[in-house]
């Protein structure tokens, strides 16, 4: 079973690339801007969806978003993203 961690605890462990479990394609993920404020960094007002659909329907590949919409940055149900590696 595969460990899952929240946008904030990837934020601090440097983790930038994330996913979610149930997306059907492996290479759909976020990436996340990380901003260094004082000591500790935090998750930066948006993040890039990057998804082969993207580029499908005739849109920009990666899609910028806020943050914000991604839901709660506490929530531990991200798997870090790794490219070429399918879940």
């Amino acid at each position: 079973m595969e460990q899952h961690i929240s946008i904030n605890e990837a934020v601090r462990t440097g983790v930038t690339k994330l996913r979610l479990d149930n997306w059907t394609n492996h290479e759909d993920h976020i990436e996340i801007y990380i901003a260094h404020f004082g000591v500790e960094p935090r998750p930066g007002p948006w993040v890039k969806l990057w998804s082969p659909t993207n580029e499908l329907i005739g849109q920009p590949n990666p899609q910028e978003m806020l943050i914000s919409l991604i839901g709660d940055l506490d929530d531990n149900c991200w798997s870090p993203y790794i490219q070429g590696e399918s879940t």
